[in-house]
C-alpha cells in the first residue's frame, strides 16, 4: 500500500454533508472495483501464483477503502459532537450567563448612574 498523508482543510459547514457524501460514493465505486478484481481473480485454478498476487492486491485495495470510510466515520462523528455541544451550550463561555465579578460591576455601575442621576435631578431643581 502506498504512503498516506494526514491533511486537513476548512469547507463551510453547510458543505459538510456533500463532501462526506462524495468521499463515501468515491468509495463506493473503489469498493465495487474491487469486487470485480475479486470476480476476475476466480477464473482458472484458485490455488496459483495469479490468485495469490490478486489477493494481496485486493488486500491492500480494501484497507485503502477501509481508511477512507474510517476518515468519513471521523469527520460525522465530530460533526455530532459539534452540533450536540452547540446545541447544550449556544453561546460559548457562557456570555449569556456573567460570572459574579462582572455582575457586581455591572451593579455598581447602576448604583454610580443612579446616584449620578440623582444629583443632577437635585442640581437641575436648585
Amino acid at each position: 500500500m502506498g504512503q498516506r498523508i494526514n491533511i486537513q482543510y476548512t469547507i463551510e459547514i453547510d458543505e459538510l454533508e456533500e463532501e462526506v457524501r462524495r468521499l463515501i460514493y468515491k468509495n463506493v465505486s473503489n469498493f465495487e472495483t474491487i469486487l470485480g478484481k475479486i470476480n476476475d481473480s476466480q477464473e482458472g485454478g484458485i490455488l496459483t501464483h495469479k490468485t495469490l498476487e490478486d489477493l494481496d492486491l485486493i488486500r491492500q485495495e480494501m484497507a485503502k477503502v477501509d481508511l477512507t470510510m474510517l476518515d468519513c466515520v471521523n469527520i460525522i462523528d465530530g460533526y455530532l459532537q459539534y452540533k450536540s455541544r452547540s446545541e447544550s451550550e449556544p453561546f460559548p463561555n457562557g456570555l449569556l450567563e456573567p460570572d459574579h465579578a462582572i455582575a457586581d460591576e455591572l451593579s455598581n455601575l447602576k448604583d454610580k448612574i443612579g446616584k449620578f442621576k440623582e444629583a443632577a435631578a437635585d442640581e437641575v431643581s436648585n
